[in-house]
């Protein structure tokens, strides 16, 4: 992940895998990545991770079918308003909260945001 304004990393990086069993592995091992130790952990929404339990700073588990209320939705166009969002994402079910996530200087949408689901 970059920033935008500077294009400098933040820091962080998402790794989609097809096969979980292979995501649980990387998971397990030490990574070293250009002379740094890194940490590979599970994505998980914030609204669960009161349901992960953490041994050795780790998460060993993640939410099951069907807990995720909330769903991450990322390459928004800049000009994206919260009502156009919501009323996209209606379609598949009934809608609790919408978010769009803004830059604090420009005020501009960052080109995501979450829908909660009921």
């Amino acid at each position: 992940m970059r920033d935008r304004s500077t294009g400098r990393a933040r820091g962080f990086g998402f790794v989609v895998f097809t096969d979980a069993a292979v995501a649980e592995r990387v998971t397990m091992e030490k990574h070293m990545i250009d002379g740094r130790m890194v940490e590979a952990k599970k994505a998980v929404p914030r609204d669960d991770h009161s349901i992960v339990s953490k041994s050795n700073g780790r998460s060993t588990g993640s939410p099951g079918p069907g807990r995720t209320r909330k769903i991450f939705v990322g390459g928004l166009p800049s000009s994206i308003t919260e009502a156009d969002f919501r009323r996209y994402f209606e379609q598949f079910g009934v809608i609790t909260d919408v978010v769009v996530m803004y830059d604090h200087n420009t005020q501009r949408p960052r080109g995501f945001g979450f829908i909660t689901y009921d």
